[in-house]
């Protein structure tokens, strides 16, 4: 049996919990093809506020990664202090 993968890439972005609440509704005009969001909580946090942390994890093609990516830098990363990368990784069809 042969398996088909295709090249996506795996958007990752870690921010606040209420910044990522923000974030979700926004990127599904993107056209997106799969997202997760996964809380995070500390153990020793030094400030009362940053002990909670959500990483986003978004799953899109090439065609839109550059607008993906150029969304969240203007948006999150400056606005936010989000923290974004992304890998591509190959899904099998």
């Amino acid at each position: 049996m042969f398996t088909v993968s295709t090249p996506h890439f795996l958007v990752n972005v870690v921010t606040k919990p209420e910044v990522a609440d923000h974030l979700i509704p926004n990127i599904k005009k993107f056209g997106i093809v799969y997202y997760v969001r996964e809380d995070l909580k500390g153990s020793r946090p030094t400030d009362a506020d940053e002990k909670d942390i959500t990483k986003v994890q978004m799953l899109c093609n090439r065609g839109i990664l550059s607008d993906v990516m150029s969304y969240v830098k203007e948006y999150y990363i400056k606005g936010y202090g989000a923290v974004c990368y992304y890998e591509e990784v190959n899904v099998p069809m």
